[in-house]
């Protein structure tokens, strides 16, 4: 029967409005599908890309596979939450909070500037951070911004939390699992601090697109001075 896609998804939602662990699986896959499609024809679209069906469905494939790993509790074995006894435990609880944090650094402008974004699990935006700063090496913005981060969402009250980025060192160094650059150490102190409090996060990589418009609030911040934090 033929139905718009309105229509489709207001019937898809309907079936599944229970959220029971499957549905979410299923909803998450075919939104995550049709987010791929539509960025894509933005793509072709406005910036006149070639169009690729293949591309499309391995490019969702491949966000359906991260998410779920990073969704996943027991999928997630790099996970450190050390207690005073050194002790690594995963969490009893689900993620409260997604955290997209992103830096961006002019050069001609001799500016940086980050942005982060959280989420609870249901879309809404709880937490939202622009910034221009002096200009810094990424390899310090990023970390900066994702402590801050953190720090804001447990001051709320969450406990919870899974951070995305586009930069692998970052996440490593958020995750402990490797050292820092002589500039970063001074954050050392602040990480352990939380590790040993009841807060449990896990930062994880992703492709820059899937922090598109979180990037662009960072891109916008080299480009003027910006200050916005809204709750």
């Amino acid at each position: 029967m033929n139905c718009s896609i309105q229509q489709w998804l207001g019937r898809l939602l309907h079936i599944h409005k229970a959220l029971q662990p499957k549905s979410i699986s299923y909803l998450q896959g075919n939104f995550t599908t049709l987010w791929t499609i539509w960025t894509h024809k933005n793509l072709v679209v406005h910036e006149r890309k070639n169009p690729n069906p293949l591309e499309v469905v391995l490019t969702a494939q491949s966000l359906v596979c991260r998410y779920k790993e990073a969704f996943s509790s027991y999928s997630i074995t790099s996970l450190r939450r050390s207690d005073q006894k050194g002790e690594n435990k995963l969490p009893q609880n689900p993620w409260q909070h997604i955290i997209k944090v992103v830096g961006a650094r002019a050069k001609k402008l001799h500016r940086s500037g980050f942005a982060y974004e959280a989420r609870n699990l249901q879309g809404d935006v709880i937490l939202q951070r622009t910034s221009s700063c002096t200009e810094k090496q990424p390899a310090l913005t990023i970390p900066e911004a994702m402590l801050e981060a953190v720090i804001k969402a447990r001051d709320l009250g969450y406990n919870f939390l899974l951070l995305l980025n586009d930069s692998r060192r970052s996440v490593l160094v958020s995750n402990r699992q490797c050292t820092p650059t002589w500039q970063g150490r001074v954050l050392l102190e602040d990480w352990s601090t939380l590790i040993h409090s009841d807060l449990v996060f896990h930062a994880v990589y992703v492709p820059l697109v899937v922090l598109r418009n979180v990037s662009s609030l960072a891109k916008l911040a080299t480009e003027m001075p910006i200050n916005h934090c809204m709750v």
